[in-house]
């Protein structure tokens, strides 16, 4: 899909950035202070922020599950209590009849729920960002709902299974066998898949604890996997039971297949120990369309030789004008798939190229923070990798606007392993207003004459807005990325110079552009086109011939179900959810296809077979004054507030313990708008 409709490029953001329609200007405003942080909310292991945004989706969920439980329930007690009058002997056994049709709709809500959490999943959410707007549409805010929704339905599908449960066990005289025996009847057979889906929930449910995450995260991988059983099935329970979530599934089919139709899903990337504990990541970008990423985007890694099964998100830690061949991340080593990637680069410095699979890249693209009057950010370890290209994005856009950047690192050598965006800093910083803040937290002192610095040379740089890339990785003169650091070997006709030449280049963007566009196309038609039509045709065709009247489902019972024939048994239990299987299957191979012959008719870039991960700085380079110790964050936040900018983006990202320091600091000031990077809920 072709992403540059997101305004990357400078010419396409100073005209996003004049506000000729006063509507959107207006509701940019609205969004922006909708989901501005105003509450500390939670203690412990949940202590997040929340805005006037968390509360109003919050609102919206929980009252459609309580005007959905509510409208049922009046509706039941008017329309079918008088008949469960005629029905039932006594008053009591109508009341348990009037709760049990109430519960009984009650688990529609539950499955209502159980779609809504797959839509705040999908990674590429166009829905939530179209709805909720670019704040709204974050990672951070999207699981959150997710993760209180999944709750919800468990707690919702809960009470449904055990009160049906238990009055069926009611009027079974306690006959467990009876009740639960899916040879028994009909009864018994939709109560035991019932009991299956539970099951299958609560394992999502408790694989999912934020403990048991923390724990062993495969776990909780593999645990969630369990919903496609639990779908399944509650569809064998009760076939409507998947028409709330048949259309969430086909979405994320959707989401999990149209990543790769921009980054190249199998790539050979290269994997470069730069520090004790941190591990860089390259990967090439090979095709001439759909390669662009922004700021804030991030990508899925599957690396086999470490894992042959999952995918970790990763922020992207480079910027795209100085790298335009090649995407980085930095990873630092925490946990066990961590430490088995940084085993395999086991010597500093040492660089190796691995076979990986990429999806992405994904992000909201927001550009609210570019309507500050002035912009800061505080980074800290390798979160200062997902901040610093919104800084170099703001300072392009506005070169005569303050940008301050405070970066924390524990040793000069752990900020040293990332030259580029180093060298990006300085450059902006002798061109555009723009200032660098160091703090080391384990240097035994600042700078001084004891450590050996020296000036960095710089030739005379071109103007910041036209050539940023004409930065190297060592801050002198000299291309950032490919260009700088290729072999001899690399082919000329990449530095194109002559009119034809760029002519040329031009076109065959265009060109990939127009084949992007018709790919986007092609893959919607495919996967809810034929995603839709697999859902009802094979339905269709299994209920040709059917006599409704000699297949009568629900007066079964243990003398007679034994004679019933295959056919009779799929038609009452497993044809939904059988189409529902066909359905979404059938999509992911139309959508197969497309991703299949996308890559015959775009056109393939050169080059990266030669690119070397440039080295990190020798201490003697960073010349950046620092200071020993980390900042006062109440002191800090204060001496940016108290700038004389109508207003100022604080951009955020590192420790959660940090970020919700920040956040929480950031409510005190009513010119802050806060922006946060974090995989955190």
């Amino acid at each position: 899909m072709d992403r540059r409709g997101d305004n990357l490029t400078l010419e396409a953001l100073d005209e996003d950035l004049t506000d000729t329609n006063k509507g959107e200007m207006i509701l940019r405003i609205v969004q922006q202070k909708i989901w501005k942080p105003r509450w500390v909310v939670g203690r412990r292991w949940y202590r997040t922020v929340w805005s006037w945004g968390d509360l109003i989706v919050t609102f919206i969920l929980l009252s459609a599950n309580l005007i959905w439980a509510l409208a049922h329930f009046l509706k039941v007690y008017y329309e079918r209590r008088p008949l469960y009058g005629v029905i039932y002997d006594t008053d009591k056994d109508m009341r348990i009849g009037v709760a049990y049709s109430w519960a009984y709709f009650l688990a529609w809500g539950g499955m209502m729920d159980a779609g809504a959490t797959i839509l705040f999943t999908l990674r590429e959410d166009y829905l939530t960002r179209t709805v909720m707007g670019p704040e709204g549409g974050e990672y951070f805010h999207g699981i959150k709902y997710h993760i209180g929704l999944g709750y919800l339905t468990f707690a919702i599908l809960t009470i449904h299974s055990f009160y049906i449960g238990g009055v069926e066990l009611y009027f079974t005289d306690g006959d467990v066998w009876r009740t639960f025996n899916p040879a028994s009847g009909y009864n018994g057979h939709v109560n035991f898949w019932g009991v299956l889906a539970w099951c299958f929930l609560a394992v999502m449910v408790v694989t999912s604890l934020w403990a048991v995450r923390r724990w062993n995260y495969r776990i909780f991988y593999w645990g969630h996997q369990f919903y496609i059983l639990f779908v399944f099935a509650a569809a064998v329970h009760w076939q409507t039971a998947i028409y709330p979530v048949v259309g969430a599934l086909l979405f994320f089919t959707y989401d999990r297949i149209v990543p790769y139709l921009n980054f190249n899903r199998g790539v050979v990337g290269k994997i470069t120990r730069v520090a004790e504990e941190i591990i860089r990541v390259d990967v090439p970008l090979q095709r001439a369309v759909n390669m662009e990423y922004a700021p804030g985007d991030w990508i899925n890694l599957r690396i086999p030789h470490v894992n042959l099964v999952s995918f970790h998100p990763f922020s992207i830690g480079s910027f795209y004008r100085t790298s335009p061949s090649h995407a980085t991340v930095f990873v630092k080593a925490r946990g066990s798939w961590t430490h088995k990637l940084q085993a395999k680069s086991p010597e500093l410095g040492e660089t190796v190229s691995m076979k990986m699979h990429v999806e992405g890249p994904f992000g909201v693209r927001q550009k609210t923070y570019l309507h500050s009057a002035e912009f800061a950010i505080i980074g800290a370890g390798t979160g200062i990798t997902a901040v610093l290209p919104y800084a170099f994005q703001y300072s392009l856009v506005h070169p005569e606007r303050k940008v301050a950047v405070v970066w924390i690192a524990r040793w000069v050598e752990e900020m040293a392993c990332y030259p580029e965006l180093y060298a990006m800093c300085q450059y902006l910083e002798s061109n555009n207003n723009f200032e660098i803040k160091l703090h080391l937290t384990r240097e035994e002192s600042g700078r001084s004459q004891q450590i050996e610095m020296e000036t960095v040379e710089s030739s005379s740089p071109p103007p910041a807005r036209s050539s940023p890339s004409e930065v190297s990785a060592d801050g002198s003169g000299g291309r950032v990325g490919i260009d700088s650091q290729e072999d001899e070997e690399v082919d000329s006709s990449e530095n194109v110079s002559s009119e034809g030449d760029l002519k040329h280049a031009e076109k065959v963007k265009s060109k990939s552009a127009l084949i992007g566009y018709g790919a986007a196309v092609a893959m919607v038609v495919a996967v809810f086109g034929i995603g839709i039509f697999s859902f009802f045709w094979p339905r269709a065709a299994f209920q040709t011939g059917l006599d409704r009247e000699e297949l009568d489902c629900y007066h079964w019972n243990p003398d007679d179900i034994t004679s019933l024939s295959g056919y009779q048994m799929f038609m009452c239990f497993y044809v939904q959810a059988m189409t529902m299987t066909i359905s979404i299957l059938m999509a992911a191979i139309a959508g197969g296809v497309v991703v299949l012959l996308y890559p015959v008719v775009v056109e393939r870039r050169s080059g990266w077979k030669n690119f070397h991960p440039p080295k990190p700085l020798p201490r003697r380079k960073v010349n950046t004054p620092w200071v020993v110790g980390r900042p006062e964050f109440e002191k800090l936040i204060g001496s940016i507030a108290e700038s004389g900018a109508e207003s100022v983006g604080l951009m955020v990202a590192g420790p959660e313990r940090m970020v919700l320091q920040l956040d929480q600091l950031c409510l005190k000031q009513r010119k802050l708008e806060f922006f946060r990077e974090s995989w955190k809920v």
